[in-house]
């Protein structure tokens, strides 16, 4: 009898051990998804970021090749006679194009200031302080007014000049160059 009863002691203690064990299995097993949930809360957010970080790296980078482009094609096509139409794309959050024609910058002036072709918005203001110095004479708009060069052969038309803002169709400009000899005429459609 003593043997049987050695026996179900065992078993018994062997049942509590058991319990013991599967509720440190169970702990662990917490611990095991919490590390889990963290890599791969960790890896997300390294990913976000680094995709941010592309997308923030292919907009400037579309910015300057915009400008670049711009700049060349209107000291290309001065030529009298010359007409090229170029459609280019809006850089990330364009919506807009300002240009003023680069006689405001001339000495004469036959367009008189600015100001007068201006309005006391905050993009305007960051306009009028280009063009009077003449730092600028074209602008991108979108969250923020961006001079992005100035060219001294832009001419606009007589009845866009001296000063016009275009806006985007479908993130792109259809810009039409005329050579005019010495200025490019710049027409957006």
């Amino acid at each position: 009898m003593t043997k049987i009863n050695d026996i179900q002691k065992n078993r018994k203690w062997q049942k509590e051990g058991d319990t013991f064990l599967k509720r440190k299995a169970q702990i662990s097993q917490v611990f095991t998804y919490l590390m889990i949930i963290m890599i791969v809360g960790i890896i997300v957010l390294v990913g976000y970021k680094g995709i941010a970080w592309i997308m923030k790296t292919n907009c400037d980078q579309g910015g300057a090749s915009f400008q670049k482009e711009l700049l060349e094609l209107i000291d290309e096509y001065s030529d009298r006679g010359s007409t090229h139409m170029q459609i280019l794309s809006a850089p990330c959050e364009v919506t807009k194009i300002c240009l003023a024609d680069s006689r405001l910058c001339d000495t004469v002036g036959e367009f008189g200031d600015i100001y007068a072709y201006t309005d006391d918005s905050d993009e305007h203001k960051v306009i009028r302080s280009s063009v009077d110095d003449c730092d600028s004479n074209i602008f991108t708009l979108g969250k923020t007014t961006e001079p992005i060069g100035y060219a001294p052969k832009l001419m606009l038309k007589d009845e866009d000049a001296p000063f016009k803002c275009y806006d985007a169709r479908s993130g792109k400009f259809r810009f039409l160059f005329r050579g005019l000899g010495r200025k490019t005429q710049v027409e957006v459609g």
